[in-house]
């Protein structure tokens, strides 16, 4: 069915958006030095440092749906709150406070920063002004360490994602650090990182698949009731005899949504996976066959113009993920090619186009340890089950 091979398609698109929506409230700033310092005819301004976010900010040149890596986000931290600055704002600093500008793996700190902070757009700068005690900004190459410098910067990194989803993307960043810690190999790691958040989420996708058998039987029987009663009735005596024909077998109109819910509830295992990845540091520099850098995408061509969505490289991950999207489409399907099917594997393959080969990789994982599990159903349980019924 086109809604059971879509579902999946919904499913990222709206841990896409929780992702993004959070950093679309982020500023992006050009290049300079990390920080300056400069004299001001203003008395506010007596001892004024000049941050230049773009340090923070990576040096790849991400685009299409993976853009939000180029943003540049600047907070303020105390013992109670982490406070998303925006730029078209000025703010008022305590001795009490941390001023943070992060990017997608490093960060700039600076400690009690007292007086006021403003973003001269202009100049492409942050501007704070202390006017009762000098500040040293600290550069941090990975929003991870930030910790080191303060306890209560340990929650920065995820502080763009609501609290739960933060403390999963924790959860998940420190079991893929101790997964490598036991294996020192970072594609095993992958691997076994992918093949665990597979195995959590079975249940989920069984309950679906059962749950859209389900709704197959069911439409089965109730779309020739519905037609038929489209035919000879019109009105409100259609809807309330297709009410009855929803009662009778014990179902609502809304019984067709069931495998979608149950879909949903893997977004947060999703976003908090997705997150964890997309910044984990330690990845930078890590090559596999023809990829140099798992941080960035395995580009192998670069194209002399950009296309909308998937930038001006040629990648190959993005292709094998999405034909192993359309086989776990076609397989779910039982073993029908649908336009559910090819719409979806087109749909992810434009979504992940532009992200870390990491991102793509894994994601290939995970539908390839998907196929596996169905393989192993269908062999195993399906024909255990088909044994005992006969």
């Amino acid at each position: 069915m086109m809604f059971a091979d879509a579902r999946y398609l919904i499913l990222i698109s709206l841990a896409y958006a929780l992702m993004a929506a959070p950093i679309s409230a982020q500023a992006r700033y050009g290049s300079g030095d990390a920080v300056s310092r400069a004299s001001s005819d203003n008395s506010d301004f007596l001892r004024e440092v000049k941050i230049q976010p773009d340090i923070v900010s990576d040096k790849y040149e991400f685009s299409g749906l993976a853009a939000y890596y180029n943003q540049v986000a600047v907070y303020t931290v105390d013992q109670d709150s982490i406070q998303l600055l925006d730029p078209a704002q000025e703010y008022s600093l305590t001795e009490e406070d941390w001023l943070v500008v992060t990017g997608r793996f490093s960060a700039i700190a600076l400690r009690e920063p007292i007086g006021r902070v403003e973003f001269r757009e202009g100049e492409k700068k942050i501007v704070l002004s202390p006017t009762s005690s000098e500040t040293t900004p600290v550069f941090v190459s990975d929003k991870s360490d930030l910790s080191e410098l303060s306890p209560n910067l340990a929650d920065i990194q995820y502080a763009y994602l609501w609290s739960p989803f933060a403390l999963m993307a924790s959860t998940a960043e420190q079991y893929f650090r101790a997964l490598n810690q036991f294996f020192s190999n970072w594609i095993l790691t992958l691997l076994l990182f992918s093949l665990s958040v597979k195995a959590l989420l079975y249940p989920l996708n069984y309950a679906t698949q059962i749950a859209q058998k389900r709704v197959n039987v069911i439409k089965a029987k109730i779309d020739p009731v519905i037609a038929q009663i489209k035919m000879t009735s019109d009105g409100e005596e259609a809807h309330n005899k297709i009410m009855r024909a929803h009662k009778d077998l014990g179902v609502t109109p809304f019984y067709t949504l069931k495998p979608l819910v149950i879909t949903l509830l893997q977004i947060p295992v999703l976003v908090a996976t997705f997150n964890a990845l997309g910044e984990f540091s330690a990845i930078r520099g890590i090559s596999f066959l023809w990829i140099t850098d798992l941080a960035y995408p395995d580009s192998i061509v670069t194209l002399p113009s950009s296309i909308p969505l998937l930038g001006s490289e040629i990648s190959l991950l993005p292709v094998f993920m999405g034909i192993a999207t359309f086989l776990l489409a076609y397989f779910s399907n039982q073993r029908k090619v649908s336009a559910g099917a090819i719409i979806m594997s087109l749909g992810f393959f434009l979504l992940f186009y532009p992200f870390p080969a990491i991102l793509v990789m894994y994601w290939t994982l995970v539908n390839v340890w998907h196929l596996l599990f169905l393989y192993i159903r269908e062999v195993f349980l399906d024909s255990a089950e088909n044994s005992s019924s006969s």
